[in-house]
Order: structure tokens, then sequence, then C-alpha cells
């Protein structure tokens, strides 16, 4: 079972090959974007090596500016604590 699992295609192969084939996308459009993404994921996984760990951290109680994705009453969500960290941007 494991073999004939490891032999599948993924996903994004299958989708990315019918998306070429359909010429909503180009192979070299393609490629860059997977590329691009690729690095994104790469710099974000070097960035963590400068992370301190700490064990507070990971104890079941709220964590700084969690109350903003609570929802409330009739699906609005709560505005951020006066003293929430700001948010980080998405690095492109």
């Amino acid at each position: 079972m494991y073999q004939r699992i490891k032999t599948h295609k993924t996903v994004v192969d299958q989708y990315s090959k019918e998306l070429i084939s359909r010429n909503v996308v180009t192979e070299q459009e393609y490629k860059d974007e997977r590329s691009k993404y690729d690095g994104v994921c790469k710099k974000a996984f070097e960035d963590t090596a400068h992370e301190e760990i700490k064990h507070s951290n990971w104890i079941d109680s709220p964590w700084p500016g969690e109350e903003q994705l609570r929802l409330e009453g009739e699906g609005h969500i709560k505005p951020p604590a006066p003293n929430s960290p700001p948010p980080r941007p998405f690095p492109e």
C-alpha cells in the first residue's frame, strides 16, 4: 500500500499539470511561482533557528491577541485588545 502511495502524483503536481494543459499558466510561470513559494518556506524555516521557544508559550492558556479570534454573538469579531502586539507582515 505504501509503495503505491509513494508512486502516486501529489495534488500539486496533478493540478499544475491540468492548469498547464488548459493554458491557464505556462510551465515557466508555474515553476517561477513554485520557486518563489519554496523560497518563502525556506526563509521561514531558517528564521525559526533564531526563535527562542519557551515552555510558557505552550501551556493551555490564552495567547496574546487570541481574543480577537473568538467570535461574539452574531459572528462579529472582537477588536484586538489595546495591549495586543501588532500583526506581523507576511513576507512576499
